[in-house]
């Protein structure tokens, strides 16, 4: 059934006037409340506090290409981190710590102290009161505390895929809540792989904020072909590729506002035409001692009577006959950094073209060299939260990576390391005690040479 329709009434002047104002006065209350929101913006995004909480709890991925130079960065051989490169900050050169080898450098660029701080003072030694270096037990041979600990005593979640040194805890500190046992035989795939799922947690009390990672970079290579052989550019490869799809991952995960990727290598590689055996030349003179390390660099342990300085002076001449440069621990240049006993009793070093071995080896590249020669140059390459994209950061030290990760979560650097972050690389405020002064701001480790 149909109702009629209600007769209309009549509109006054009066009430469209009323309603217009009405209407005015809410389209200004609009206006004023939308001004204020843009205006509380604009102070939001000058305000480093305010981009942070915005954006989530600063991560950073720091990962390490073993062996890797400066002058392997190309479009012919790492594309993509080239390509990540151009986009964020780079440095010229990552000056190693002597010796520049894995294991010391690693455990450098995790603590930001020199080896004869902390202790693992190269890839096989003696502590006299220990005995010989575990390799398996890294970790219980750190002397100073590593960034995963320090992170973990703030309350910040960290995890690690095969990083030097942090296979199990610190030893006087936690180490990372999440660890991989190590195996050469690991893809690169398996790390990006793991890497994405740690990111990937919701749970706050378990997603890292903190990841380190050891990728086999071109050391193997190298080592076995010599620096720049085509076998490197054939093991880079798929080390690029997965690198390129960690950052289309993180890219599309929209995880770069939070997240610092971080890419650095442990030392650089150089051939030699010269190879010196220092226990059969010590042997041929009578002189029953214990040589550790290969390359550039080594350690002399006389045997426990043959320890008066008469006869490690005798030693050093020996060595320094060979064509090698030696010193007795105790005399040895303050920027050699060998005060640590388990340097031994005689340090050396080998000049770029000369090789120290062990036996009749075949290899062909070599490291461990000083880390002044630009040989032994490291890189070094960062991208998202925090950097200054664009940049180059000319020559930078091993020991600035830690001091450069603590600041970019947002924790203070303990007075005890040597390194400052890098100048230039971060938009962040410096959370170094003030009291280490202005006179060590500058991207050379904080130390003179």
């Amino acid at each position: 059934m149909n109702r009629p329709a209600p007769a209309r009434r009549p509109i006054s002047k009066l009430g469209v006037a009323a309603s217009l104002a009405l209407a005015l006065g809410v389209l200004a209350l609009g206006l004023l409340a939308a001004r204020a929101r843009f205006a509380r913006a604009e102070e939001s995004a000058a305000d480093p506090a305010a981009i942070a909480a915005a954006e989530g709890p600063p991560t950073v991925v720091l990962v390490s290409l073993d062996g890797t130079r400066p002058a392997d960065l190309t479009e012919a051989q790492l594309p993509s981190l080239l390509a990540l490169a151009r986009r964020g900050a780079r440095a010229e050169a990552l000056e190693p710590v002597s010796p520049s080898n894995t294991f010391p450098n690693h455990v450098s660029l995790a603590t930001g102290v020199h080896p004869e701080v902390h202790g693992v003072v190269n890839n096989n030694f003696e502590d006299p009161v220990r005995g010989t270096f575990d390799r398996k037990a890294i970790h219980a041979w750190i002397e100073s505390e590593p960034i995963w600990s320090i992170a973990e005593r703030a309350g910040l979640p960290t995890a690690s895929f095969y990083w030097v040194g942090s296979e199990g805890p610190w030893a006087r500190g936690p180490g990372p809540r999440e660890t991989r046992r190590f195996s050469a035989r690991t893809l690169e795939k398996t790390k990006v792989d793991q890497i994405l799922r740690w990111l990937a947690l919701r749970d706050p009390a378990k997603r890292p904020r903190l990841i380190t990672c050891w990728f086999h970079g071109a050391d193997h290579a190298g080592h076995e072909d010599g620096p720049g052989a085509p076998s490197v550019a054939a093991a880079l490869a798929p080390q690029d590729r997965e690198i390129a799809r960690l950052v289309r991952e993180l890219e599309a995960r929209g995880l770069f506002a939070s997240t610092t990727l971080i890419f650095v290598s442990d030392h650089g590689m150089v051939g030699a035409k010269t190879r010196v055996n220092l226990g059969t030349e010590l042997r041929r003179r009578g002189v029953r001692a214990k040589t550790f390390g290969i390359g550039g660099f080594a350690s002399i342990v006389a045997g426990p009577s043959r320890r008066t300085p008469r006869d490690l002076d005798r030693i050093v001449a020996i060595v320094r006959e060979a064509g090698l440069e030696a010193w007795r621990r105790d005399r040895a240049p303050a920027d050699w950094h060998v005060a640590n006993p388990r340097f031994g009793d005689v340090v050396v070093r080998a000049p770029i073209g000369t090789a120290i071995v062990t036996s009749t080896s075949l290899i062909e590249g070599f490291h461990g060299y000083a880390p002044s020669e630009p040989e032994m140059a490291a890189l070094l390459v960062a991208y998202g939260r925090g950097v200054r994209n664009g940049t180059s950061l000319g020559r930078v030290s091993a020991l600035q990576v830690a001091p450069t990760v603590l600041r970019l979560l947002g924790l203070p650097v303990p007075e005890q390391m040597k390194g400052v972050p890098i100048e230039g690389l971060t938009q962040l405020g410096d959370a170094r005690p003030e009291s280490d002064g202005p006179e060590k701001k500058r991207n050379d480790g904080g130390e003179g040479r």
